[in-house]
């Protein structure tokens, strides 16, 4: 099987002028994309489509092919299958053989060549003729209805977190699909079709300066984690925590009597665990007052719990000053804006990946896991393996 891959990269970006090669952590934003083609040995030609000089030479320089597309192929409202079918056609009066057509968008940087060969491996494997990349929708819809000039939402009709059915969103990260199909139906996707899912952060589309922004925190957490970070760990000696989003999925719950209720994730209790066995404190500082996080606390056996609590700093000063630390030995897990002075003013900084985009660009390090999924047994075994 001939597989090749497409990265299509017109010079005409409304937004972002010349977005396909603007410097992303130091190198053109389409490298990232370059590099996981031709990481993969799956693929035998890792081809930019593109309109614009400079796009090719930069495309050219990090290792890929290019086959310079019609300006008529390259409007604002030019369908991507255009320049896909261009370069098949092309490929073919040259006597190239092609089976199968991996596009691959230079706006998802942070997609990898784990993900490509895993797609490439499900068509090749089953009887599928497309593939597509999702991921989960994180979002819960909530329902309700207008009463004069404000919404009211039914909290007493909102199903249990576990008990909504999983939805996915395409990511426009990756698609996989025969050379017949993309030729017949003039589409990326035909015929028997299954999706691979990505993760959040991986999921990322670069569309504008703050997409540019938060990427560039990502890709530097990623360089940084194996050195500065683990520098960072090792000094760590308390760990706070904030609850709803961070030791929960942020979800209000309840019961038909009316009683709230909130889910907490067994493997993040684990974590914790792990955390009190290595002599590590841990402080749970939250705005919210329930006896829920109150039996929580006293069942993992947090050192520290504050409830009610609207000045974070404050709490942040005072486990400071009794535990006589510097603020280079407490790390911080926040995912919302009343995070964000304690998460600046601590030395270790973490975030859910699903935590606001200013709280991710004011964090040491986003985990990959979401809030009430294992983001704080992520964090926890960070520290934890530092001190090893």
């Amino acid at each position: 099987m001939v597989i090749i891959s497409i990265i299509p990269a017109r010079g005409g970006s409304k937004r972002i002028p010349k977005k396909n090669i603007k410097l992303l952590a130091g190198r053109p934003l389409i490298a990232y994309t370059i590099k996981a083609s031709l990481g993969s040995k799956l693929i035998s030609n890792t081809i930019v489509s593109t309109d614009d000089e400079e796009i090719a030479d930069i495309a050219k320089k990090n290792g890929a092919e290019v086959i310079m597309r019609p300006k008529e192929l390259a409007k604002d409202d030019s369908p991507t299958e255009q320049a896909m079918i261009h370069v098949i056609e092309l490929l073919q009066k040259q006597g190239y053989k092609v089976d199968y057509v991996v596009l691959l968008q230079p706006t998802s940087p942070l997609r990898g060549t784990d993900i490509i060969d895993k797609g490439i491996n499900l068509v090749l494997e089953s009887d599928i003729d497309s593939v597509l990349s999702v991921c989960e929708i994180q979002n819960y819809y909530l329902t309700g209805y207008f009463a004069e000039d404000y919404y009211k939402i039914e909290y007493d009709k909102r199903p249990f977190s576990h008990a909504m059915p999983k939805k996915y969103r395409e990511n426009g990260a990756m698609y996989i699909t025969k050379k017949d199909i993309l030729i017949k139906n003039k589409n990326r996707l035909g015929g028997k079709i299954k999706a691979i899912v990505m993760n959040e952060i991986d999921s990322i589309d670069v569309d504008n300066e703050e997409d540019f922004r938060l990427v560039e925190k990502i890709i530097s957490n990623l360089k940084n984690n194996n050195i500065l970070d683990k520098e960072r760990l090792k000094k760590i000696k308390l760990l706070i925590s904030d609850v709803d989003g961070v030791m929960t999925d942020g979800g209000m719950y309840y019961s038909e009597s009316g009683e709230e209720l909130k889910k907490f994730n067994t493997r993040d209790g684990m974590g914790i665990q792990l955390l009190r066995e290595c002599g590590i404190k841990i402080a749970i500082v939250t705005k919210e007052n329930t006896s829920i996080v109150e039996r929580r606390a006293k069942k993992l056996k947090v050192d520290e719990i504050f409830q009610g609590i609207e000045d974070k700093l404050i709490v942040l000063e005072k486990l400071k000053n009794k535990y006589g630390l510097d603020y280079s030995e407490i790390a911080y897990i926040g995912d919302d804006i009343h995070d964000l002075e304690c998460m600046k003013s601590v030395g270790f900084a973490a975030c859910p990946a699903d935590a606001l985009d200013i709280v991710k660009m004011n964090a040491h390090y986003i985990s990959k896991f979401t809030g009430g999924h294992g983001a704080v047994r992520d964090v926890c075994e960070l520290i934890v393996t530092s001190k090893i």
